[in-house]
């Protein structure tokens, strides 16, 4: 059946099974990558298993590659954006409606980005990386590429960050926003006081000012790195540009439509005699085929499932089942002491850990404490402010823990693979991002 050696770990990412299985159907249908990526992507499997992604790992690095090939130039680049926010448009324009299928339709057609936008990030890195080195040295490629993994274009968060500071108005802003962080399909309304909490911590003229000091040497850096590379190979910048930006913007577009989406999901649980909880563990194919699972199924998924797509077909699993399938891809890790990642924003820090996964750790974080995620979104923003370092499991030089913290000027360590499995709450730990390395501290 399943075989490890095969696969490889993409995200942790703690989708329901109605969304998991509207993103695996949006990304294996080839259909779906026509006019976006001129040769479809040949996946045929995939699985969540404890919320954690996983991908055949030769597929994985065809899928980056193919991206990297297709999108040459900055025309391309321009044409796919309008694919994507086309399809986007379509798929929040579904949630107003009253066809659940619609939505889920939309959902996955949309989701069809998470893939290439994510895969292209390892390929347009190395690219870049080399044609900078060859003509500038290793300190000025260094120096270049940290500003432009920092994207010039707002997205959702910085738009409202910067909403925030200049609103005169901070009930109508939440309105606006109040979907910023309601996330994996979570229904988690945006709060006036934790508005007015975010506007305490920005300070509005020092923000502004630091807004627009960072905006410039972007535009600067970008200007600088296409007269380097020169006209034939210029469109880099802005691929990789574009992917910094459409990395986080793809995921919110998703996070907005479960938003909302949720009467809509709600009315149509209630149609079928379930629960809003319930209706998150059935299948998107099993809603679009109208084969909703007996409750006993939905409840025992509730316990524990997993999901994987194997030569097209969509399986979910729970119970005895699924504790099989996890079994694969457990991790014997030991007695760590010492661990090691990729450095995002350099520097040092010692604190004691903070593991957040859910709003309660959110609401607990304290400040000086290290900031210690699978993955950091908008809605930890706040928090990444006040601690003293950020360690995540995940990440490459786009993710958003690394542009956060160059911004903050925060040391971080991204892509460690098992921080969140090693480091527990109240450790102190030694934070080397200078090197990639955090230490558990012992104390006689």
């Amino acid at each position: 059946m399943l075989e490890k050696a095969d696969y490889v770990k993409i995200v942790r990412r703690p989708y329901p099974p109605l969304y998991a299985s509207s993103i695996f159907a949006g990304i294996l249908n080839k259909e779906n990558y026509l006019g976006f990526i001129s040769r479809p992507a040949e996946l045929t499997q995939a699985i969540q298993s404890d919320y954690n992604f996983y991908y055949i790992r030769q597929e994985r690095d065809e899928v980056g590659e193919a991206t990297l090939r297709d999108w040459n130039s900055a025309q391309k680049i321009k044409n796919v954006n309008y694919i994507l926010e086309t399809r986007a448009k379509k798929l929040l324009v579904a949630t107003r409606g009253s066809d659940v299928k619609r939505y889920l339709r939309a959902y996955a057609r949309y989701a069809v980005a998470i893939l290439p936008v994510q895969q292209v990030e390892e390929p347009i890195e190395r690219e870049i990386s080399k044609l900078l080195l060859e003509k500038v040295g290793t300190p000025k490629t260094r120096t270049i590429l940290d500003k432009l993994n920092i994207p010039l274009r707002d997205n959702y968060y910085k738009r409202e960050e910067y909403d925030l500071v200049t609103s005169a108005d901070l009930v109508r802003h939440v309105k606006k926003y109040v979907w910023l962080n309601s996330r994996y399909g979570q229904h988690q309304p945006y709060q006036l006081s934790e508005a007015e909490m975010r506007l305490g911590i920005l300070e509005k003229n020092s923000y502004l000012e630091r807004r627009e000091t960072e905006k410039e040497k972007i535009k600067q850096t970008i200007t600088e790195a296409k007269k380097v590379l020169g006209s034939s190979a210029d469109y880099l910048v802005d691929l990789m540009q574009f992917v910094v930006y459409y990395r986080t913007r793809r995921t919110d577009i998703l996070n907005r439509s479960s938003y909302e989406a949720y009467p809509l999901l709600n009315k149509y649980a209630r149609e079928q005699g379930l629960t809003s909880e319930q209706l998150l563990y059935c299948l998107a194919d099993e809603v679009l085929r109208d084969d909703i699972p007996a409750k006993n199924i939905l409840s025992e998924r509730v316990k524990g499932y997993d999901i994987y797509v194997e030569n097209g077909k969509l399986v979910c699993v729970h119970g005895q089942q699924s504790k099989e399938v996890r079994k694969i891809f457990a991790q014997d890790l030991g007695n760590i002491k010492k661990i090691k990642g990729v450095v995002a924003s350099p520097g040092w820090a010692t604190g004691r850990v903070k593991v957040v996964f859910t709003k309660k750790d959110l609401a607990e974080f304290k400040k000086g404490e290290i900031l210690v995620t699978s993955m950091t979104t908008p809605n930890m923003v706040m928090i990444m402010h006040q601690a003293a370092a950020i360690i995540t499991d995940e990440g490459g030089i786009t993710c958003h823990a690394a542009i956060i913290s160059r911004e903050l000027q925060k040391p971080c360590i991204i892509n460690t693979k098992i921080a969140t499995q090693v480091l527990c709450n109240g450790e102190e730990v030694q934070v080397d991002a200078n090197r990639g390395i955090a230490r558990k501290l012992e104390h006689e």
